[in-house]
């Protein structure tokens, strides 16, 4: 099984996410499921899910329960 934040740990590492405000939410069983059964396919639900309900928005971290949002739509 993986670890917390595995799949997004290259993000972490890119992005100074713990400056930027962020959304926390969450996905239902059948999704998380994927996680233990194929990362890939996993990854991809969440991509898609949120890409639906929240446009412009990044994924920064999956620690279950949480998946962990970043709003991208601002400009500075």
């Amino acid at each position: 099984m993986m670890e917390s934040g595995d799949l997004w740990s290259d993000l972490d590492q890119q992005n100074d996410w713990i400056g930027s405000p962020l959304l926390k939410s969450s996905v239902g069983d059948t999704i998380w499921q994927l996680r233990s059964q194929n990362e890939n396919l996993f990854r991809q639900r969440l991509i898609d899910y949120f890409s639906l309900g929240y446009p412009g928005w990044s994924i920064v971290k999956v620690e279950y329960p949480l998946i962990y949002l970043r709003d991208d739509r601002r400009t500075e």
